[in-house]
């Protein structure tokens, strides 16, 4: 359920799941408040619940704010905690954010700091156990009367981690030029120097581990793209550099075909090509993904995924249907099939099927 009183926003979401084979039920809680307490501030906070069988639980509380200033300026934080019938130390979690941008140049800066066991039972953090210091500098002037050239973006940026001991884990260093040209193309060229520091091995592809380790990554990137407004327009994106002490190349390229001002195709495949120093290091990724969108009316349309990759050999499809039944308010209908294609090709006998799922969602808004 959401909604707004005022200048407050709630929302509050309650799930209960049931016993299985795999696993017992839970019952999920959440609660979201955020309020207008000044013209350009906003101050909110969250409370999350797992409450699991045998007293276990996992509770999240936080709060969070942002104020803008100046014409474009932002400044936000927000920070929690999480209780467990655990009790560990290292729970809190935290992040300051500052933006100063106007029509010319844009900075931001941000740090973080997530402690070694916040670990919220509802959402998922990327990593645990670090201390993060992000910066980004950009300068992006106009070319007005030019004819060819509308805008020129450059951007250059650095996000650090280290652990709670002050030990480095890992670093990400970019910079990128973007060239948006009058008739709506673009092209992107950029690169990056990044380090990853491996506490452990892992699987990268059955057979081929990744051995602990530092790992410095140097890579060169180049994007093209024609105007999407266009009746029919496509893009092109590669990038090669190092990759895990061998290399890695990336391809992709995609296409979008407007039948009608309310039909929709397109499609893009994506390959990696990896050649690393380990046992089984030399391989190819490929992932081929076609969509179809179809507006019957602007209150009615349907949507469709379909998707093959070559590491788990299944086709997945998604559709969804939408419906607005009254402003504000809508119906969807969404199914989900997935089907292992194997060396004899595409397969729907049932022993293939690896996932079968339909949910149906309704939404409706009405005035307090």
């Amino acid at each position: 359920m959401t909604g707004q009183i005022g200048v407050t926003t709630l929302g509050f979401l309650n799930i209960q799941t049931q016993n299985t084979e795999l696993s017992k039920g839970a019952n999920f809680t959440a609660l979201r408040t955020t309020s207008q307490v000044l013209e350009r501030t906003n101050v909110g906070g969250i409370f999350t619940n797992v409450q699991g069988a045998n007293g276990a639980y996992n509770r999240v509380g936080a709060i969070d704010g942002a104020i803008r200033f100046w014409q474009n300026a932002l400044a936000s934080g927000w920070f929690g905690n999480v209780w467990s019938e655990e009790k560990k130390g290292g729970t809190a979690a935290g992040q300051l954010y500052v933006n100063l941008s106007n029509d010319l140049i844009r900075a931001e800066a941000a740090y973080s700091n997530v402690g070694e066991n916040f670990n919220p039972g509802i959402g998922f953090t990327e990593r645990t156990n670090y201390q993060s210091y992000y910066s980004e500098l950009g300068i992006a002037p106009r070319f007005k009367g030019n004819g060819i050239i509308r805008q020129i973006s450059t951007v250059g940026g650095i996000v650090y981690f280290e652990n709670q001991q002050h030990e480095k884990q890992s670093h990400y260093l970019w910079a990128n030029t973007n060239v948006r040209f009058e008739s709506g193309d673009g092209i992107n060229i950029g690169g990056g120097y990044d380090f990853e520091r491996l506490t452990e091995p892992f699987q990268i592809r059955r057979g081929a581990i990744i051995p602990a380790g530092d790992y410095p990554f140097t890579y060169a990137t180049i994007w093209l793209g024609s105007n999407q407004a266009r009746l029919f327009s496509m893009w092109f994106e590669g990038n090669t550099g190092r990759f895990y002490n061998g290399f890695k190349t990336f391809a992709g390229l995609g296409t979008t075909l407007k039948l009608s001002a309310n039909f929709f195709l397109s499609g893009s495949l994506n390959k990696n090509f990896i050649e690393l120093p380990i046992e089984n290091g030399k391989f190819t990724t490929r992932i081929v993904t076609g969509r179809l969108t179809y507006f019957f009316s602007r209150n009615l349309s349907i949507a469709s995924l379909l998707q093959y990759d070559n590491v788990s050999e299944n086709l997945r499809a998604n559709i969804r249907l939408n419906w607005m039944h009254t402003p504000g308010s809508n119906l969807f209908l969404v199914f989900n099939t997935a089907y292992i294609m194997g060396d004899g090709g595409l397969s729907l006998r049932e022993e293939m099927l690896t996932n079968r799922t339909g949910v149906l969602k309704l939404t409706y808004l009405f005035g307090v």
